[in-house]
């Protein structure tokens, strides 16, 4: 796991915490997606790691995730 998505991880709980378990990685260009059982962290040079929970998470999951016209989170 990239060093600044298991700060914001451990940050929000790691497993036990909101989040849940992790899932799985995607990454597009210098931008990575960690998709965990009850949310995502964002994660590119411009943004660093910002955890999505809840309906926002899920809308900008749906609108295209690492691809969504909006862009990366730049705060939780």
């Amino acid at each position: 796991m990239p060093e600044d998505i298991a700060a914001a991880y451990e940050q929000a709980g790691g497993e036990a915490g909101a989040l849940g378990a992790f899932s799985e990685f995607t990454t597009d260009g210098d931008k990575t997606l960690a998709t965990f059982a009850n949310g995502w962290i964002t994660s590119s040079p411009e943004t660093g790691a910002q955890p999505l929970i809840g309906e926002i998470g899920n809308t900008w999951n749906e609108g295209g995730a690492l691809g969504n016209e909006v862009g990366l989170p730049t705060a939780p």
